[in-house]
């Protein structure tokens, strides 16, 4: 085996795969492996330490939670752990309910070295010549987006603090080998990427290349509107993005689409331009303001890259509808600017925990929602991964998981339900939208369904199929008109090169 920092091992983590989620690796010099254990609901979270001559075996830190620990603001990324040549080791933990970065001295000392009501992102690198600690951070600028990743450096002996960025762009930044350049691709919903070089003194070594989108916007792309609204409680600040719908007519009223993914291990909204290194469950909203929606993504309480307890919101609601009432208040203070959107035609759609949630906002808000589409939805938690359920929602002795359950609330179904799923889905297995279709079968609810053949939880085999189904139901339901005949040309698999690519 290649050695070098990084390199990913199988572990004994109970209930999730240690190699793909970063839970093992060796040192930079091949000499000590490392690994992150967590018990049942990751409520005791240990880091270990093996001396790969001797055997030996430390533990060198330990979390402790009633709810639940992280070691990333982000669920499925390697822990924040950076390893000193010292020994020191730079840690990140929510212990005083903001994500901060920690050092633990060699003898076995822990000093908070960044605090405040802000995240710490991503530890990068350590520059050891300095003493300093390189990392991003997101929500520490007064007037800044909270959600936009600026770029800092901090003393490891006296806690200073030094910004290296000053712009209100997104930073997505990669550490080279040696840990004296930084790769920083910034972005922004009206920007598009530009990368460069810079040392680790925040000065610029070279400019690469600014990312060229005048093809996009002659195509009639728009960016959508960033915004900020309060939550249901009418007191926490909420955030999203609203597109609108193409050759908008003010005096003219449109449906309102509410693109779903109600996190709690991933935010939804976009921060970055299209196609610039942001993942977001949310993809699909820019092309449904292409068909006449205002469509908009909401982060809601409930979801990461905030606090802790912002976070485990949906824990303390114990029927999980809370989230929906907070994408209710956004979109009505949004319509209550914007007379174009019509109230009295909003409709849902999204996957997987998306899937989820746009059928449960058909069953909570009956009133509010017309209609929706629902792909590969988790429906019911207790038959989901114990590994992402119980870590957010509660151990099954202590959660009503049947009170969460789409289930439990199918006779309240009133619009039009188009139900999705893909046949080889082993993500979310299929039987968590039949066992929902049963239940609203007993209340003798009618809704639509589509079961995909050879379709896995990406929905990448038959994609444009059920991409046309989908945009046609919500065309046929919410704006009341026919649409055109017309086929999605599928994007062509070459399943031989995939298989090369995987190694066979």
């Amino acid at each position: 085996m290649r050695c070098a920092g990084g390199v990913h091992l199988v572990g004994d983590v109970p209930f999730e795969p240690a190699t793909a989620f970063g839970r093992t690796w060796w040192s930079a010099d091949c000499r000590r492996l490392y690994w992150h254990a967590g018990d049942r609901g990751d409520r005791h979270v240990r880091l270990f330490r093996m001396d790969a001559a001797t055997g030996k075996v430390e533990c060198l830190l330990e979390e402790r939670s009633d709810t639940h620990v992280q070691t990333h603001p982000i669920r499925y990324h390697a822990p924040n752990v950076l390893e000193l040549s010292s020994g020191d080791i730079v840690w990140w933990s929510q212990r005083d309910d903001w994500g901060h970065a920690y050092l633990r001295a060699a003898d076995g000392t822990l000093r908070q070295l960044t605090r405040g009501p802000w995240l710490v992102r991503e530890t990068l690198a350590v520059d050891e010549r300095r003493r300093e600690l390189i990392f991003t951070a997101s929500g520490r600028e007064p007037g800044l987006d909270p959600y936009l990743r600026q770029i800092y450096r901090v003393g490891l002996d006296d806690g200073q603090i030094s910004r290296l960025t000053d712009d209100e762009l997104d930073h997505e930044v990669t550490v080279s080998p040696a840990g004296t350049y930084l790769l920083d691709v910034a972005s922004g919903l009206d920007r598009p990427a530009v990368s460069r070089v810079l040392d680790t003194s925040g000065e610029v070594v070279a400019d690469l290349e600014t990312a060229d989108a005048d093809d996009l916007y002659a195509a009639g792309w728009r960016p959508p509107e960033r915004f900020c609204v309060k939550a249901a409680d009418g007191t926490t600040d909420i955030y999203g993005v609203l597109y609108p719908p193409h050759d908008l007519d003010p005096a003219a009223g449109y449906p309102v689409l509410d693109n779903f993914y109600p996190g709690p291990q991933v935010k939804a909204a976009p921060v970055r331009f299209p196609q610039s290194g942001e993942f977001v469950p949310t993809g699909e909203a820019a092309a449904m303001a292409a068909l006449g929606f205002v469509t908009v993504v909401i982060d809601g309480r409930g979801t990461p890259y905030r606090s802790k307890s912002f976070q485990e919101h949906q824990r303390r609601d114990p029927r999980r509808t809370a989230f929906i009432d907070d994408h209710v208040a956004a979109i009505e203070q949004l319509a209550a600017t914007r007379p174009w959107m019509d109230l009295d035609r909003v409709g849902a759609f999204g996957t997987s925990g998306g899937g989820y949630a746009s059928a449960r906002a058909m069953l909570h808000r009956p009133d509010f929602y017309k209609a929706a589409v629902s792909t590969a939805g988790d429906h019911d938690d207790l038959v989901y991964q114990p590994a992402w359920g119980e870590k957010y929602f509660g151990l099954p002795a202590e959660t009503d998981y049947r009170a969460r359950s789409n289930a439990a609330l199918a006779e309240r179904l009133e619009g039009r339900l188009l139900l999705i799923h893909g046949e080889l889905d082993d993500n979310v297995l299929p039987a968590q939208t039949l066992r929902f279709a049963e239940a609203l079968i007993r209340a003798d609810r009618d809704f639509d369904l589509l079961l995909v053949p050879n379709a896995d939880h990406t929905m990448v085999v038959h994609g444009a199929y059920t991409t046309r189904r989908r945009w046609d139901y919500l065309v046929r339901h919410l704006m009341g008109a026919e649409p055109p005949a017309y086929r999605i040309t599928p994007f062509p698999l070459d399943f031989g090169a995939l298989a090369d690519l995987l190694g066979g």
